[in-house]
């Protein structure tokens, strides 16, 4: 069993872009590769977490998300590397956030996902998220995206 460690960023002076240059190369989904500007202009006026996700002491995957409004929190962008799937990082990740949401008293937990990424979804569903919103403006069903949700209060 591999040892993950969870590393949790909430400021931006402690915010470590270097991290998430690496990773983004190694996550094929992330079509557009997310530069220092497209993070601070996401997130920079308002409470955020970073999650870093450790294994072995080598960086392994990270979860970003941020403030919809006092009541909701959503999980923006992350990943999991190549090299480091299936042994439960994402999951590590995903309830590590869901725990500091409900810490910090927000009530619902968002995150949009698109058909093609059939892991994503089922670990969102297997954790009682639901389906809120389908933009099924492509004709190709695995473009389709979904806006999830959980309550976590």
């Amino acid at each position: 069993m591999y040892q993950i460690n969870i590393e949790a960023v909430t400021s931006l002076k402690d915010l470590n872009i270097q991290y998430l240059d690496e990773l983004n190369k190694q996550i094929p989904e992330l079509e557009r590769r997310l530069s220092s500007t497209d993070i601070n202009d996401r997130i920079a006026d308002k409470p955020f977490l970073l999650l870093l996700a450790f294994v072995e002491g080598d960086i392994a995957g990270y979860k970003l998300g941020y403030e919809i409004d006092e009541k909701s929190f959503y999980s923006w962008v992350g990943g999991v590397a190549q090299d480091f799937r299936k042994i439960g990082v994402a999951e590590t990740l995903l309830v590590a956030q869901e725990n500091w949401v409900k810490e910090k008293g927000y009530q619902i937990l968002q995150v949009k996902t698109q058909n093609r990424y059939n892991g994503m979804l089922s670990m969102l569903i297997k954790h009682q998220y639901q389906i809120l919103n389908v933009n099924n403006e492509s004709q190709d069903y695995s473009e389709y995206k979904m806006l999830l949700a959980k309550k976590v209060a």
